[in-house]
């Protein structure tokens, strides 16, 4: 798929089906919401289901290395896959309800951003 590479949205998929299952509604989301491509960073069984069961659904799925497939060290891996100058990171729990684009006004000069908020059942 040909895409610009200058910047980007990237989400996670490693281990278990369910984190494939809630990465695939954030990328549709966000396919609503903004013209940014949408990659998916993840193990080799969940990247090969992705081409398979979910063609079309990501710009690009990206290979985490092996050393970082363990515990916190997952986060680490997305930086090190992402081929975009610059990438937003999503947890793969989440959905855009909102363009998410003007979120890159708050990045800073490195190559990788997370954003996020806490919200419980009294937000709206």
């Amino acid at each position: 798929m040909s895409y610009s590479r200058d910047r980007g949205y990237l989400t996670m998929a490693v281990g278990r089906r369910p984190y494939l299952e809630m990465a695939v509604d954030l990328a549709l989301s966000l396919e609503e919401r903004t013209t940014l491509p949408v990659l998916l960073a993840a193990d080799e069984k969940l990247g090969a289901l992705a081409r398979d069961v979910f063609p079309g659904v990501f710009a690009e799925i990206v290979r985490i290395e092996r050393r970082f497939l363990d515990g916190r060290a997952r986060k680490f891996g997305v930086a090190a896959a992402s081929p975009l100058d610059e990438t937003m990171f999503i947890d793969a729990d989440c959905l855009a309800l909102s363009n998410p684009d003007p979120l890159w006004s708050w990045t800073g000069p490195g190559p990788l951003t997370m954003a996020g908020e806490l919200l419980g059942p009294a937000d709206d």
